[in-house]
């Protein structure tokens, strides 16, 4: 069945591609930050998204030919594999149908060239229906290596599914270790956007009529799966979960760049309780 999910994950790579390769030279994401990230000279946040740049560099360290190649030989096919094993954890965690839902919604989050929304959604989705605790902190780890700033989500949704306070802190500690690890590792790093980014995203929203045609807008997508998760929470479908979506979406719309879609991939999870119910 991983095949599968691999097979999907190189056909939506192949989007990704054609959508954000003119972003592959920024600093800020992507591979463009990778080198920025090992030599520890990035600016927060993806300072501490070390996850990919960290595998990157052990494999060049081992097959310094490979630098040479690094975005066929290295960056592409690790994003795949990335994508894909978040389908296959998503299909063993939440069932096939969210994870062919999810599949089918992720390109239109697809903007700039980013990979650290996969370890926020494995982390996520392993909370929601893992059973094996082990499962839930080696996501939780996955989560602090990828998006710091979300980590802490995981044990949170984990206790809220289960109650299990013990298995929580065991989740918690992990996430808060691997976190410790990175910020000793990487350093205090000042950020390079704004923190609050209310003013930035409301003008976003108040010339969404210059995208033409309007509705294919990257706010006006980040708008409509801020209003689908809305209608997971409100309807019940978010279960006693709901939280977690409601703290994605303050957070992507306070203290991210809304605009920036693929900061609100990870609430298709919930969008995809919807689904279930066809």
């Amino acid at each position: 069945m991983i095949l599968l999910w691999m097979f999907l994950a190189l056909l939506m790579e192949r989007v990704a591609v054609k959508i954000g390769s003119s972003f592959y030279g920024t600093p800020y994401a992507g591979i463009g930050a990778i080198d920025g990230v090992l030599s520890r000279e990035a600016a927060a946040p993806m300072a501490y998204r070390v996850l990919v740049p960290w595998i990157v560099g052990a494999l060049e360290r081992v097959w310094p030919g490979l630098q040479a190649q690094r975005l066929v030989a290295l960056y592409e096919p690790l994003k795949i594999a990335l994508t894909g094993t978040t389908l296959w954890v998503l299909s063993r965690t939440l069932g096939v149908r969210s994870a062919l839902f999810v599949a089918a919604a992720l390109p239109a989050t697809f903007l700039f060239d980013y990979w650290d929304w996969t370890g926020e959604m494995i982390g996520l989705a392993l909370a929601l229906g893992a059973r094996d605790v082990r499962w839930v902190m080696a996501g939780g780890v996955v989560a602090a290596l990828s998006r710091p700033e979300t980590a802490i989500l995981v044990p949170i949704a984990y206790w809220l599914r289960t109650r299990d306070s013990r298995a929580t802190l065991w989740i918690a500690g992990a996430v808060f270790c691997a976190m410790a690890l990175v910020r000793a590792w990487a350093g205090h790093k000042t950020l390079y956007c704004q923190r609050w980014m209310v003013d930035v995203n409301w003008r976003d929203l108040a010339t969404v009529m210059n995208n033409r045609p309007f509705y294919v807008g990257e706010i006006v997508v980040s708008a409509l799966v801020s209003a689908m998760t809305l209608w997971a929470v409100l309807s019940g479908r978010a279960g006693p979960t709901w939280l977690v979506p409601a703290a994605l979406l303050v957070a992507g719309w306070t203290m991210a760049r809304a605009a920036e879609t693929r900061v609100f991939a990870s609430c298709l999870l919930w969008i995809s309780f919807l689904v279930q119910e066809v």
